[in-house]
């Protein structure tokens, strides 16, 4: 079992205050405003989602995680998340621990994975070093709890440096793999540290707004080669790249035609720190 590591930094340990803090997330002013009503029919075959303390980018997250709440539910979601470390492309085979329990690792997604792609391994250790997988857990199954015994993930971390054809490669893998899944891909948009003088910050922030719409605009059309070579072009210090090429990879044989941004925002508009802005970003694939 591969227990909990970030509670307490990234989102709260306590049960209670973990599921006050992501009704507080849906509820915020940043985001959609209500909890996930009613399960239905629909389909959603992938989603887009930050990297980051639930005290700034949780009202963002909760966009896309009401659209799962209200979708049909998936046998398998994917949850890809990047390694900073050197191990290269890794699934967990390990079942994941959070404040709200156990989630169960599909080790036959798994396998399939491993069965057709040479550049992925499996390695527990490595995972159990990184958060961005483990902070999205605890929304999922916030918006699972009709469904949390059937809940199954396979968690999977990508090299910073993947090639663009390795990331297609994985993303056709899974959108060929003739199940229900889902992908949620974790990424921030851009990335702006300490500025010298106010003016300069004003316009480094407009010109990072700049440089998201474009990659919104190719996300949005789901254009993964545009996209990859825009983000990596621009030298964008968008934190998942690969996540977001592999789930538009995946998404479009999943059958969507787009995506669709929900919400756009950056971390000084919650906390009014300029020492460093990070931009959020939300999206849904139906």
């Amino acid at each position: 079992m591969r227990a909990s590591v970030f509670d307490g930094k990234y989102y709260k340990r306590n049960f209670e205050e973990l599921d006050n803090q992501i009704r507080e997330s849906f509820i915020s002013d940043f985001g959609p405003g209500e909890l996930p009503i009613k399960r239905g029919e629909g389909l959603v075959n992938g989603i887009i989602v930050p990297n980051s303390f639930y005290s700034i980018a949780g009202p963002c997250s909760a966009w896309a995680y009401k659209g799962l709440g209200e979708a049909s539910f998936a046998e398998v979601y994917v949850v890809v998340g990047t390694n900073s470390s050197s191990f290269g492309n890794m699934i967990s085979s390990e079942n994941w621990s959070t404040p709200f329990g156990k989630v169960s690792v599909d080790e036959g997604f798994g396998k399939l994975l491993l069965n057709s792609l040479s550049f992925v391994h499996v390695n527990d250790i490595a995972h159990k070093k990184e958060f961005n997988i483990e902070v999205q857990l605890p929304f999922l199954q916030f918006v699972s709890k009709d469904k949390l015994h059937d809940l199954k993930v396979l968690p999977l971390i990508l090299s910073k440096d993947s090639d663009y054809e390795r990331l297609r490669d994985m993303g056709r893998i899974i959108g060929e793999s003739e199940r229900n899944i889902c992908v949620i891909a974790i990424s921030n948009l851009s990335h702006r540290k300490k500025f010298d003088s106010l003016d300069v910050e004003v316009d480094a922030r407009l010109a990072a707004k700049q440089l998201d719409k474009g990659a919104i605009r190719l996300i949005e059309n789901m254009d993964s080669k545009g996209f990859y070579d825009y983000a990596t072009g621009k030298g964008l210090s968008f934190d998942g790249i690969g996540p977001i090429v592999v789930a538009i990879e995946a998404c479009k044989l999943l059958g969507s035609r787009s995506s669709k941004l929900l919400r756009h925002y950056s971390s000084r508009e919650i906390n009014n720190n300029f020492d460093e802005v990070i931009n959020f970003g939300s999206f849904i694939f139906e």
